[in-house]
């Protein structure tokens, strides 16, 4: 996160109007950046790890680009695409990266990135550097080469896709095959030039998808191949070895495993060779993939030692510094001094694989994960992992009077006095066949929570004490909320086909519909409520517009600070490829921009608290925004400002009588913000036409 966050704040005159303008400095526009706080270091899937220039490269879907020098440490870089990114060369001064849809990036420093062409929009797999140039293989037998990384040779086709490329003793080595549920093929290419290039290996078997080059002794790594109709793989997985890169022969060792390989690397004398997904023949008919990773270790390429086992599908291994380091397909890092004995520097927050709810409340922020709950101060460090045990699933939280009030499945209700330990104080709530999640709510002194299947209302002015009437009965059609929030003194509850509000959690109006929504948030006077397709805006939870387009897609929560609604975007079942989702941003509720997440996780839960929004997405990921500033002007004689932002922070106040670089800003004060919004005058205040203001949080 950024060290410090300025806002700029413009006040002047003109007649009795009072104008502001502000801006947030920022490396993007507010909420275009999120930090990952679960899993660490990130959570974006990664295809392959490289060592380049004395340092490590890791690379993944939605443009993912990380770099560390130990292995441990990593920055995240801005590579300005969302396409998957695959392999990374370094060589004559410069980095070129390549991956999906013909994607060529190339930087001077590994920071800052630009896009090139190659002259195709196939898919490039690998990437080397040797003899001067940098050349790139992918699908349908691509080969590119560039002296420069930015102007590339036309490509050539073929049969066959390529999966990876190297440069060892002189040679450009390049490997693949092509894969079908009647048979496979793996096949080598070399060249001296790196553009006329020698078929040397075409056999029946899975397609090559590594090489790697140590002591003289190439290694070619081939993924099962040709899925059997009557279950098994046609060829499992097999290494193949190679001393001059022109003749070679197959390890049989290999091919009697059922592993998916993914890839090999050289170093400190020993050889590290990776698995994706471990396929077992006793899972499922036929056979599957139990969808855990392993690695195994080799001094002499015959003898294979597993030294990992039981752990998320692992994609690439490099060698630099001494040092290995892998990449996991969830995004994580495996490091190794020795090759043998693998640790991840990063362990997971214990945090619940689904989350059902995140709120703020109480000076923290909480998520709820079925039987589990975690808490965490400034939505960075989660700990307090709480087991809420002897309950049904847990789906909502609310905190009111001292007292946690949690929502359960079963149309149940549970409470705590301090978030650890947690009693049903009504049983009788949980009647057949009124067996439907609870979302909970406090606002004006009453606890309301909002379920089904009658449009049941539970109210409660204790925690304790629980009171239910149902809004529609004797209907065809059941009604289920999905939630309930309370803002500008009433309640609103939301379902697919019902909305209903209410000042005190008794009296209810009822409305029936069709408006798909699932999630409701309130601020500045307004109320905002989303679904698949749909947004909904209103001033008194009565009267709503209604915008339908399917740009919006499947928005599953909203929620509301510092004076944004902020939705969030994620993913329909059963959709093929993951691309980026997103936030949608509003000011109005009328009026939504689409902002990137940077990451193809599907967005659950969205929660707004000291400041920051925290984003909850799917398998436990937890990612946050900048502390979001903002300072409005009030009144202009003399200046009235009100700072918005996190609480308990440090804040300097400058000023400026005019905007010439030559003027410079004026340290005005410096205040610590107890309650957001802070108040504050400019004492030195001289009827100047224009001054300027910026608020500076300080690290």
């Amino acid at each position: 996160m950024a060290a410090n966050l300025t806002v700029v704040g413009r006040l002047f005159r003109l007649a009795t109007v009072l104008f502001a303008i502000g801006t947030v400095e920022l490396r993007s526009a507010p909420l275009d950046q999120w930090y990952w706080r679960n899993p660490l270091p990130q959570g974006n899937w990664l295809h392959n790890v490289v060592f380049a220039n004395g340092g490590f490269i890791a690379l993944g879907e939605v443009g993912t680009i990380l770099s560390s020098t130990d292995g441990t440490n990593w920055v995240r870089q801005a590579s300005g695409v969302t396409t998957d990114l695959r392999d990374c060369a370094y060589g004559n001064g410069r980095y070129v990266i390549v991956g999906d849809f013909g994607t060529i990036l190339t930087s001077t420093n590994g920071i800052v990135w630009s896009q090139q062409y190659g002259g195709t929009f196939y898919s490039l797999n690998g990437v080397c550097y040797g003899g001067g140039q940098f050349v790139a293989v992918g699908e349908q037998t691509i080969i590119l080469t560039s002296t420069d990384g930015a102007t590339w040779t036309p490509p050539s086709s073929g049969p066959w896709e390529l999966y990876d490329v190297i440069h060892a003793g002189g040679l450009f080595v390049a490997a693949g095959g092509s894969d079908s549920t009647t048979g496979s093929t793996c096949v080598i290419l070399t060249s001296t030039d790196g553009v006329v290039w020698t078929p040397r290996l075409l056999n029946n078997g899975g397609p090559f998808v590594s090489l790697a080059c140590g002591e003289g002794t190439f290694a070619a790594l081939s993924r099962y191949g040709g899925y059997s109709a009557y279950g098994g793989y046609l060829t499992p997985s097999a290494l193949w070895l190679s001393d001059t890169g022109l003749n070679w022969q197959q390890n049989n060792w290999l091919a009697q495993s059922f592993h998916n390989a993914a890839n090999i690397a050289y170093g400190g004398g020993r050889w590290v060779l990776t698995v994706g997904n471990v396929y077992d023949p006793a899972f499922g008919f036929g056979g599957g993939f139990g969808g855990t990773g392993e690695m195994l270790a080799s001094d002499d390429l015959l003898n294979w030692v597993q030294v990992v086992s039981n752990s998320s599908p692992v994609t690439g291994v490099a060698f630099g510094n001494g040092k290995f380091v892998s990449s996991q397909e969830e995004g994580s890092f495996l490091c190794s001094s020795d090759g043998l004995n693998w640790t991840n520097p990063w362990p997971q927050a214990a945090i619940g694989p689904v989350l059902r709810d995140l709120k703020y409340l109480n000076g923290q922020f909480w998520d709820v994960a079925y039987n589990q709950l975690a808490s965490s101060l400034d939505g960075v460090v989660w700990t307090n992992t709480i087991a809420v045990t002897n309950t049904s699933s847990l789906h909502s939280i609310t905190f009111g009077k001292g007292l946690y009030v949690a929502g359960s499945q079963y149309r149940t209700i549970w409470i705590s006095a301090d978030g650890a330990n947690w009693t049903n104080p009504a049983p009788n709530l949980s009647v057949q066949p009124y067996v439907a999640d609870v979302a909970v709510a406090f606002g004006n002194g009453v606890f309301v929570g909002a379920a089904g299947y009658s449009a049941d209302i539970l109210t409660s002015s204790d925690g304790t004490n629980w009171l239910v009437q149902q809004l529609q009965t004797n209907a065809a059609q059941y009604v289920y909320f999905g939630d309930v929030t309370f803002a500008d003194d009433r309640f609103v509850a939301v379902s697919d086909n019902a909305i209903a509000t209410s000042s005190d959690g008794t009296n209810w109006s009822f409305m029936s519909g069709s408006f798909g929504v699932r999630s409701v948030a309130g601020g500045n006077g307004k109320f905002v409520t989303v679904g698949r397709n749909v947004i909904m805006v209103s001033s008194d939870g009565t009267n709503w517009i209604s915008q339908r387009s399917s740009a919006l897609g499947f928005l599953t929560d909203v929620a509301f600070g510092n004076g944004y609604f902020v939705a969030t975007e994620g993913r329909e079942f059963g959709v093929g490829l993951r691309t980026e989702t997103a936030t949608w941003v509003s000011k109005d509720g009328m009026h939504w921009s689409r902002r990137p997440s940077g990451t193809s996780r599907a967005l659950s839960q969205i929660a707004f608290g000291n400041g920051t929004f925290v984003l909850g997405a799917e398998d436990s990921a937890i990612l946050q925004s900048d502390p979001m500033v903002v300072l409005e002007p009030r009144q202009a004689a003399p200046s009235q400002l009100l700072l918005y932002g996190p609480v308990n922070r440090i804040y300097r106040i400058d000023f400026r009588d005019g905007l010439k670089l030559a003027q410079g800003w004026n340290p005005l004060a410096t205040l610590v913000v107890t309650n957001s919004p802070a108040q504050f005058f400019d004492a030195s205040w001289t009827n100047s036409p224009q001054r300027f203001y910026r608020a500076v949080l300080l690290p």
